[in-house]
């Protein structure tokens, strides 16, 4: 695996703010008609496309949509039976920046062609104190969502990484504009960059993205078991190629009240 290196981050800020993969209904309607170039369909994929139709492995049933008021979705993973993570500007209003309010964002776990493993709707939404609304700092467009109700036993939750593991191979389930109705997974991508000078830093990952990948849980597995060790925020640019942005979750456990969740083994 390649040593993961640390680059400047400032200078990519502003980039970033643009390519944020939520997945809404007037980015729909201008990608979906209006394509620049063919390689404005794809515009976070690392190389070949490497994600595949996720196989239905009760592992992965904690992942689901989030839908946001008919207005397109994201993903997002259930860290608890009534808790939801996903990206922060996943919450708010593409076209007007204000937050969605929370009966509006419906989440659907495990959803596959309008199945589902379970689904609520949320009651409140937590986000990061540095969050600063629709455009986040990619380290913490983070969003912890309540659920108006737990979802059923069945539906284990996913841990979370407690400190940095290393440099792991990484994994991502995600809902995205290309394949809507069922899960996208990706086995074996890995983090490249770090962005230096900042606390807390975002990630830079060869995993592929698309739009809806937005909140979507950077994934790593011991023993069989996973554990999220990231969320899904964007894409970044740079020489030439794309790369998803993850914020990862360890530092931020605290700040949004979950440093009580149990510790990743």
């Amino acid at each position: 695996m390649a040593t993961a290196l640390r680059v400047c981050w400032r200078a990519a800020v502003a980039l970033f703010a643009l390519l944020a993969f939520a997945w809404a209904e007037t980015e729909a309607q201008t990608d979906a008609t209006e394509p620049r170039s063919a390689k404005d369909l794809t515009p976070g994929i690392f190389g070949e496309d490497d994600r595949r139709i996720a196989p239905e492995d009760q592992r992965y049933d904690a992942v689901g949509r989030l839908n946001r008021g008919g207005r397109g979705f994201c993903t997002a993973t259930l860290i608890a039976p009534d808790l939801v993570l996903t990206a922060a500007h996943c919450v708010f209003w593409t076209n007007t920046s204000n937050p969605i309010p929370p009966d509006k964002l419906h989440f659907l776990a495990g959803y596959r062609k309008g199945d589902y493993r379970g689904h609520a709707r949320a009651a409140e939404v937590r986000l990061h104190p540095r969050t600063g609304g629709v455009r986040p700092y990619p380290a913490v467009d983070i969003a912890v969502v309540k659920l108006a109700q737990p979802l059923p036993d069945a539906i284990k939750p996913l841990p979370l990484q407690t400190e940095d593991p290393g440099e792991p191979p990484l994994s991502v389930i995600s809902y995205s504009q290309d394949r809507p109705e069922l899960p996208s997974l990706e086995v074996g991508c890995e983090r490249r960059y770090f962005a230096a000078g900042v606390d807390p830093a975002p990630f830079v990952t060869t995993c592929d993205t698309h739009f809806g990948v937005s909140g979507a849980p950077v994934l790593t597995e011991v023993n069989g078991e996973l554990s999220v060790l990231g969320v899904f925020s964007g894409i970044w640019k740079r020489q030439g190629k794309s790369y998803g942005v993850a914020a990862p979750i360890w530092p931020s456990l605290k700040a949004l009240g979950l440093s009580d969740m149990s510790n990743v083994d």
